[in-house]
C-alpha cells in the first residue's frame, strides 16, 4: 500500500544530487484559459486552455549560499560583479530540473520486519528551472532560513 508523502520521506536531487536541509518546496501550475461564446450565447461555450506556466519556492536552513537550497539555479562562484552579471546573463540558458521523490521500502525481511533496501519513487519532476528571486533571515533566537523562488517551464511529470 501506498503511503502518504511526508517530509522524513522525501527527498529533492538535482543533477542526481540529494538537496539537503530543505523545509519546504512549492510547485504551483497555472493555466490560463479564454471563454469561447459566441453571438446569442450568455454562458461560455468553450474554454481552451492559452498557456500554461510554473512556479516554485524552495526554503532551506541556512547554511551558506555555497551549500544551502538549490545551488544549481544561480551559480555564484565568481570573483566580481561584473563576472556575476556575465554569468547570468550569458549562462543561465538551460534551468535546472529539479526531481521530487519519496522514499520506499524495496524489500523488507519476511522474519524480522526489517526494511532491508529502500528505494525512491518519483513524485514529481519540475523541468527547466530558473531562479526569480532569492532571500535570507537572519532572527535573534531562531534557526537562519534561506528562500528561493522562481519559475519553470514544462509541465510537471511524474516519469522520466
Amino acid at each position: 500500500m501506498d503511503r502518504t508523502v511526508s517530509g522524513p520521506i522525501a527527498l529533492v536531487k538535482v543533477n542526481g544530487i540529494t538537496i539537503g536541509k530543505i523545509r519546504d518546496i512549492r510547485a504551483t501550475e497555472t493555466y490560463a484559459r479564454a471563454e469561447v461564446r459566441g453571438l446569442g450565447n450568455l454562458q461560455a461555450q468553450e474554454v481552451p486552455i492559452l498557456s500554461h506556466s510554473g512556479t516554485f519556492s524552495v526554503d532551506s536552513f541556512l547554511v551558506d549560499f555555497n551549500s544551502s537550497g538549490i545551488t544549481q539555479l544561480i551559480n555564484r562562484n565568481v570573483t566580481s560583479p561584473e563576472q556575476f552579471v556575465n554569468t547570468i546573463l550569458l549562462a543561465d540558458e538551460k534551468g535546472v530540473d529539479i526531481y521530487i521523490y519519496k522514499k520506499v521500502a524495496d524489500a523488507i525481511d519476511d522474519t524480522t520486519g526489517l526494511v532491508t533496501s529502500v528505494g525512491e519513487k518519483a513524485i514529481a519532476i519540475l523541468r527547466r528551472c530558473f531562479l526569480d528571486s532569492e532571500s535570507f533571515n537572519i532572527s535573534e533566537g531562531q534557526i537562519s532560513t534561506q528562500s528561493q523562488s522562481g519559475r519553470f517551464l514544462d509541465p510537471i511529470i511524474f516519469n522520466e
